[in-house]
């Protein structure tokens, strides 16, 4: 992990884990947002972040354009908020 805030204790295999500068879309999405290209930031720091990743109505929407690898889609689990 670059970013410092990746955790792996809730992961059944920790290979599952891939630290947001690796992920080149991550990068560019961070490059976007601040001055120093050369300093090492984390996607939560994103200002879009909480509203696209976090969010439980952006969740649910964008809930039906994906699916597992089987092939089905997943099952929305009613949540307290």
């Amino acid at each position: 992990c670059n970013c410092g805030n990746c955790d792996i204790q809730n992961l059944v295999e920790a290979k599952e884990c891939r630290c947001c500068t690796e992920i080149q879309k991550c990068v560019d999405g961070m490059n976007l947002v601040t001055a120093d290209k050369d300093a090492t930031m984390c996607i939560i720091n994103h200002p879009g972040f909480v509203a696209i990743c976090i969010n439980r109505w952006s969740l649910e929407l964008a809930s039906d354009n994906f699916k597992t690898r089987g092939g089905q889609k997943y099952r929305q689990v009613d949540s307290k908020e």
